[in-house]
């Protein structure tokens, strides 16, 4: 009863910090009701009639189907004498897909009064795109960083693709649906990649499977920490669960192809640490 009871009251402080944390750094629960809100709000589609509308008025050509939000979210960590702050930067644009080119229009958002402005359409030249990086998820949001030229330096342009875009927080404008633009915009992003410095759409698809898979490996290692930390309460299923998560996150390293050398040593010495704790 005593050991069924200390299992219980970890769950719950677990639960109740992932909670916590969650509305802080947006994840877990706090994510799940806003995506929700956000996913009736977008059925009805009022915010994206009036961004395409809007666009039109600059493009007229533009239409559903090539007009694609994107919402960069830079962050950025800076260290003093005593304390470290960290500093987010988020970054609104349009991008409108014309054939093989890509316009851009900027768009400066008051999260106070929530409305936006867009300004001037610029076309993407081709000529200073040196690089294309593909990161993110699929089915869910992925990012296209362009590297341009600039004065000798390369700059990098994020196109982010959200199929569905909700407000997370206050940053966010809109919610709205946008799959079928966010299809044509990687067609055309693959295009442009492969015409600037020929890397094939499977090159781009590699890139962005290894840093997804590298992402797996740390939550393994994380997993096996906390598994080992939770050893003096004396909750051996709890150590057991989370030594469990850590493995499937490196069955899903396999699943993608790539094999999890580092985390995999890590958390195999997680592991027999694990069991030479509790023996």
């Amino acid at each position: 009863m005593g050991m069924l009871y200390n299992i219980m009251m970890v769950l719950l402080i677990l639960v109740g910090t992932y909670s916590l944390i969650g509305i802080r750094y947006e994840f877990g629960p706090y994510v799940w009701i806003k995506r929700s809100i956000g996913h009736r709000r977008a059925q009805i589609g009022a915010d994206r009639q009036e961004l395409v509308a809007r666009v039109q008025k600059l493009l007229p050509w533009a239409d559903d189907k090539n007009i694609v939000f994107s919402l960069y979210k830079d962050t950025t960590t800076s260290s003093g004498s005593k304390v470290g702050v960290t500093a987010h930067t988020y970054y609104s644009r349009v991008f409108v897909l014309e054939e093989n080119h890509i316009w851009i229009i900027p768009m400066t958002y008051d999260r106070k009064k929530r409305t936006y402005e867009l300004g001037v359409p610029v076309l993407l030249p081709e000529k200073i795109v040196k690089k294309v990086d593909l990161s993110g998820r699929r089915k869910r949001t992925l990012v296209f960083t362009f590297w341009l030229e600039s004065n000798e330096h390369l700059t990098p342009l994020e196109m982010v693709l959200a199929p569905f875009c909700f407000r997370l927080n206050s940053f966010y404008p809109f919610d709205m649906m946008q799959e079928a633009a966010c299809i044509k915009a990687r067609e055309v992003a693959e295009q442009l990649a492969f015409r600037a410095y020929g890397v094939s759409p499977e090159d781009l698809e590699k890139g962005r499977l290894k840093a997804e898979c590298s992402q797996y490996g740390i939550c393994a290692a994380v997993l096996g920490v906390i598994a080992l930390l939770l050893i003096p309460m004396n909750c051996i299923g709890v150590v057991a669960f989370f030594l469990t998560m850590a493995v499937i996150m490196l069955g899903l390293i396999l699943i993608k192809r790539q094999i999890p050398k580092v985390s995999a040593l890590i958390v195999i010495i997680e592991i027999v640490a694990a069991y030479l704790i509790m023996r």
